[in-house]
């Protein structure tokens, strides 16, 4: 793995934002050293927008087989460079967000997201599957229990998630992700988001669109509460946790 380096992890399902994030990302004051580009199913064709990349190393991961959310996870742990970031499908970040978001990074030494979640104490009920505190245009660097949307980490990170083998692969890999760095001490950090460019998503509405998961998934809400509880099990502390002695928000 090399010392150096950025690589961003798009993912293509039935969302048609792949042309204007990267542009997005072509856009940035720090561009990523490469693009991987994980297309999962059938529903979409994106050839012709891959092959108009120019400005990026580009690597393309086409499966039929829906690979799902864990999918862009295995992937990263494939990355060269030292550090990866995976995009959600409906972020479009500012101009100056990568920039930001790699500053906050050698900052905290924690995994940077543009949204996150701080769950309720003693409790596994995330609301039907919605996020309690979701954190997008956080007014100062927050820590959460896990980031969603978009994260930005040492790549290294990818390949400890697999040490807690998960409880399935249906959802919850945001969770699972959060959980896996917390048992090495690494917190999740949305940093605070206050302009457009440096937002990880300018564009807010996408996340409540008909292709947001929560709406589309029957058991979403029941999968995400059981891998709350059994990562819970397992020995994971919440920051709301009374006896969490990592409780205290970063300066």
């Amino acid at each position: 793995m090399a010392d150096t380096g950025l690589t961003a992890i798009l993912t293509v399902w039935k969302r048609e934002s792949l042309a204007r994030q990267l542009q997005a990302l072509a856009g940035q004051t720090r561009r990523p050293d490469a693009i991987w580009i994980y297309h999962c199913g059938t529903h979409l064709d994106v050839s012709a927008i891959v092959r108009s990349i120019d400005w990026a190393d580009v690597n393309y991961f086409r499966a039929e087989h829906d690979l799902g959310y864990f999918g862009r996870f295995a992937l990263a742990t494939m990355a060269s460079t030292a550090l990866t970031t995976i995009i959600d499908d409906d972020m479009m970040p500012g101009r100056r967000w990568l920039e930001y978001a790699l500053a906050k990074q050698a900052h905290h030494k924690a995994v940077i997201s543009g949204q996150g979640c701080l769950l309720p104490v003693r409790s596994n009920d995330i609301r039907a599957g919605l996020y309690p505190a979701l954190k997008g245009r956080a007014a100062k660097d927050t820590r959460v229990d896990f980031g969603c949307c978009s994260w930005l980490f040492r790549t290294e990170l990818a390949h400890h998630m697999w040490s807690i083998p998960p409880l399935h692969l249906r959802n919850a890999e945001d969770m699972h992700f959060g959980a896996a760095c917390a048992r090495l001490g690494i917190a999740t950090v949305v940093p605070q988001q206050t302009a457009n460019e440096t937002s990880a998503d300018i564009e807010p509405d996408w996340t409540f669109d008909e292709h947001a998961s929560f709406r589309n998934e029957a058991r979403y809400a029941l999968e995400r509460n059981a891998t709350l509880g059994y990562l819970r099990a397992l020995g994971w502390r919440l920051r709301s946790d009374p006896a969490n002695p990592k409780s205290k928000q970063p300066r």
